[in-house]
């Protein structure tokens, strides 16, 4: 006779007992925001040293999604493409070999799409469920995104993985990811940076330059500071949608961001500028 083996459930397989007895005690405290749109460029699934993909990033990125969908949140990841190809690699070399701008766009949108399926299984290494959307499906990789089949997965504990932009060339993955999180009703939307938010001027090349705490959308606009394409950051604006601005390989910022922690840049409609010294 047969033994039948216990199947463990989706919320015991995604963190064994080692892991959820290593885990940080902020993983199960209650967070500020319950409904999130990560912008994730292709970058921050990169290092300087490590080619297209690093695996340390990606596990680190994996394992701090898992917390918080333990704790309750609701995760909408929209990935850029920026590690494997941009539309602008082609500038150079497209009038040479007869591409037009508009085909550029459209390989750069194929690249998220890549980072999407990698972002899939990592997720399913942790026993996160996650689901591939695009703006239209693609058999075998990704569904056509429906806006109420992608709120039912929210609800159902699946990471919902949007990717291919908007599905038209000349559009950013940042107005992507504005788009969804209107969608979705996302209540912030949370953009993964190179730098720790917002500054007055280039970090990089003033070294005198100040970090904003929270700054307002019209704040943004007067100043001429740089966050979001015009588009998107006027969708959130419109939407009411608040922008966080976070380093992405800081250890546990985004969860911090997410439990209402200062870190990073807050964008809203009303807030009272602050400045770090």
């Amino acid at each position: 006779m047969r033994t039948l083996c216990k199947v463990p459930s989706r919320r015991e397989s995604r963190v064994d007992k080692d892991h959820r007895q290593q885990r940080p005690h902020n993983s199960i405290r209650t967070m500020k925001y319950q409904r999130i749109t990560l912008k994730l460029s292709g970058e921050a699934l990169n290092s300087s040293q490590s080619g297209v993909v690093a695996a340390g990033v990606v596990r680190s990125l994996i394992a701090e999604i898992a917390e918080l969908l333990e704790a309750g949140v609701q995760i909408t990841i929209v990935t850029g493409g920026g590690n494997i190809f941009r539309g602008r690699d082609l500038e150079r070399v497209a009038p040479q070999l007869g591409i037009s701008p508009l085909t550029a766009d459209h390989i750069g949108m194929l690249a998220t799409v890549m980072n999407a399926a990698l972002l899939r299984d990592a997720l399913s290494t942790v026993g996160v469920n996650s689901v591939v959307f695009t703006p239209h499906g693609i058999n075998g990789i990704s569904k056509g995104f429906a806006r109420h089949e992608a709120l039912r997965y929210l609800t159902t504990e699946h990471v919902v993985i949007c990717a291919g932009g908007t599905g038209n060339p000349l559009v950013t993955t940042d107005t992507a990811a504005a788009l969804r999180a209107a969608e979705l009703s996302s209540q912030v939307v949370l953009k993964a940076s190179t730098v720790d938010g917002v500054y007055d001027v280039d970090p990089a090349i003033d070294k005198t330059a100040r970090r904003f705490e929270t700054l307002t959308f019209d704040e943004v606009l007067q100043r001429g500071l740089k966050v979001m394409d015009a588009i998107a950051f006027t969708m959130c604006k419109e939407h009411n949608i608040p922008i966080i601005v976070y380093k992405h390989d800081d250890p546990q910022a985004m969860t911090k961001v997410v439990a209402g922690e200062r870190c990073g840049t807050l964008i809203e409609n009303q807030a009272e500028v602050v400045q770090n010294d």
